[in-house]
C-alpha cells in the first residue's frame, strides 16, 4: 500500500471518528469549528507548498490565506450548520454526509484500480471509471 494512500486512510478515520462524535452530541458547532481549523491548516500547507516552489511572495500567500480562511468557513462551517439545523436530525445528516463520502472513495478507488480514459484536463486524474465508481459507491 502506498504511503501517500495509507496517510489518507489515516487522515480520513480521524476526521470521521471527530465528525461522528461531535455530530452526535451538543457539541456540533464546536466541532464544525475544529474541523475547519484542521481543513484550513491542511489547505495552507499545499498552498505553502505551490507558492513558495514557484518563488511567489509572501503576500500573495497572506492574501490567497485569508481568502481560502473566509471560503473555507463559509461554504464548509455556516453551510453545515444551517444543514444540520434544518434537518434537526443527526442520523439525516450522517447520511448525507456519507454519501459524499462513499462518492469520494468509489471515484478514487475505482479510479485508480481501473484507469482508463480521461475525464477533463482541468483534473488530469479524474477519468470516466472513478466517475462511474464514485456514482455507484453512492448508491450504497
Amino acid at each position: 500500500m502506498p504511503k501517500d494512500l495509507k496517510k489518507r486512510i489515516l487522515t480520513s478515520v480521524l476526521l470521521l471518528l471527530l465528525f461522528l462524535f461531535f455530530n452526535f452530541t451538543f457539541f456540533f458547532k464546536l466541532g464544525l469549528l475544529l474541523i475547519t481549523l484542521l481543513v484550513f491548516l491542511e489547505f495552507k500547507n499545499i498552498l505553502k507548498k505551490i507558492l513558495f516552489k514557484s518563488g511567489n511572495t509572501n503576500l500573495k500567500f497572506y492574501i490567497l490565506n485569508t481568502i481560502g480562511l473566509i471560503y473555507i468557513f463559509l461554504i464548509f462551517t455556516i453551510s453545515s450548520i444551517e444543514l444540520h439545523d434544518r434537518i434537526g436530525s443527526s442520523v439525516l445528516f450522517l447520511f448525507i454526509i456519507s454519501i459524499c463520502i462513499l462518492s469520494d472513495i468509489g471515484g478514487y478507488i475505482v479510479g485508480k484500480t481501473i484507469g482508463g480514459k480521461k475525464l477533463t484536463k482541468i483534473s488530469p486524474n479524474k477519468t470516466i471509471s472513478g466517475t462511474v465508481g464514485s456514482f455507484v459507491f453512492s448508491l450504497f
